[in-house]
């Protein structure tokens, strides 16, 4: 099974409070743990893990802000459009419109983010061989299957071995097209046509 990896959330270094919380907690862990006697190493290694559960607790404070943010604003204007359909006053039109535009920054914001994650993943597996790749082409599959044919005799067949007794039919009436008074003895294709056909269109 696939093991979760985590990812730090580019959001949060655009936000100037979490950069301020990220900065004043880096400066207070190497404050308190840079003592005599402690390994520099140890010291750099260790604050990878507690920087990451800080950047962890800010990304989940901050989705969970946004969520309930989303949530306010739909119920703010599914109150207000009840209210203006009764009213009918310009003041709780003009809310309303506030709102919606509210709701459209939030979403915007939530879309910026996914189209940015789907970029970076694009970025990381193009041209790698893997598990993404594979999906891509197993997906372009049914496209560039022949199924089934309609034969010359009207007859629908889904056998290969009739599609391609179908198609090598075809390419030997296809070269064998030759200019006037330079066909081939009996209107057969040239033996190294023929022998082309056999060894390829099986």
């Amino acid at each position: 099974p696939a093991t979760w990896s985590w990812r730090l959330n580019e959001s949060l270094l655009q936000d100037p409070a979490a950069k301020e919380e990220i900065s004043q907690a880096l400066t207070s862990y190497f404050t308190e743990n840079e003592t005599e006697g402690m390994s520099s190493v140890s010291v750099w290694e260790a604050h990878k893990s507690v920087i990451r559960g800080i950047l962890i607790g800010l990304a989940t404070r901050k989705r969970k802000e946004a969520t309930s943010a989303m949530a306010d604003v739909y119920d703010t204007i599914k109150r207000l459009e009840l209210q203006h359909k009764r009213s009918q006053l310009t003041e709780k039109y003009g809310e309303l419109m506030e709102a919606r535009c509210t709701l459209n920054t939030l979403l915007t914001k939530r879309y910026q983010r996914s189209l940015q994650r789907s970029k970076n993943f694009f970025y990381a597996h193009a041209n790698k061989g893997g598990k993404f790749l594979a999906h891509l082409l197993k997906g372009d599959t049914p496209r560039t299957q022949v199924r089934k044919l309609r034969l010359t005799s009207g007859r629908v067949s889904p056998y290969p071995e009739d599609i391609a007794d179908e198609f090598r039919a075809y390419y030997e009436s296809l070269y064998n097209l030759r200019p006037p008074g330079h066909q081939a003895p009996g209107g057969e294709a040239p033996p190294h046509v023929q022998t082309y056909i056999q060894d390829t269109v099986r």
